[in-house]
């Protein structure tokens, strides 16, 4: 996964993205290589930096079409969604992958039934922001979202949202809601 912030503009790409865009900016095979080696690393992503600078100056709206903005169907939004929301608990430290503190019985309980059956179970846990002066993060609950049943992610690192077929999740930059979809009246 590859980040990119700069006045409140955040890119985030996927591993496969990461290395299109190193091999366009690298066109020696050898410099890839040794991008993926970890050597001349901090080089080549100066030049990534750069050229992110580059294209934003000439046409931002082009710029937030190509690499801001995601819209992502099926199983690419299935692939996509964990590094949007890696980069979004960075961003706003509302949310992250995984448990946090403990786990709640109940969280507990659908993780060893979604595992059984073998299908894989993004854990989130969501943080409330404290009064006090002091950034300490304070649960304030978890969500559970099989992988397979993400039908659509739009939105920019730090707004987006997750569709499943069962509700909606809005990561916003000051909130993370949950609508849950009625199937009640549906024909």
């Amino acid at each position: 996964m590859f980040y990119w912030s700069y006045k409140g503009i955040h890119v985030v790409l996927t591993d496969e993205e990461e290395m299109s865009l190193v091999r366009k900016l690298a066109p020696d095979p050898e410099e890839s290589i040794e991008y993926l080696r970890g050597r001349n690393r901090k080089r080549i992503e100066r030049r990534v930096f750069r050229y992110f600078k580059q294209c934003l100056q000439i046409d931002p709206e082009a710029f937030h079409k190509q690499y801001v903005f995601r819209s992502c169907y099926g199983e690419e939004a299935q692939e996509v969604f964990p590094v949007l929301l890696d980069a979004y608990g960075r961003i706003t430290r509302r949310a992250t992958i995984g448990f946090y503190g403990e786990k709640p019985a109940l969280e507990t309980l659908v993780e060893k039934v979604y595992y059984r059956a073998g299908d894989p179970v993004m854990q989130i846990t969501l943080f409330e922001r404290r009064r006090w002066p002091w950034p300490r993060l304070e649960v304030s609950g978890h969500i559970s979202i099989p992988l397979h049943a993400i039908d659509k992610v739009a939105g920019a690192a730090d707004d987006f949202f997750v569709a499943t077929s069962a509700a909606v999740v809005r990561f916003h930059k000051s909130f993370v809601r949950i609508s849950i979809l009625d199937r009640s009246q549906e024909t």
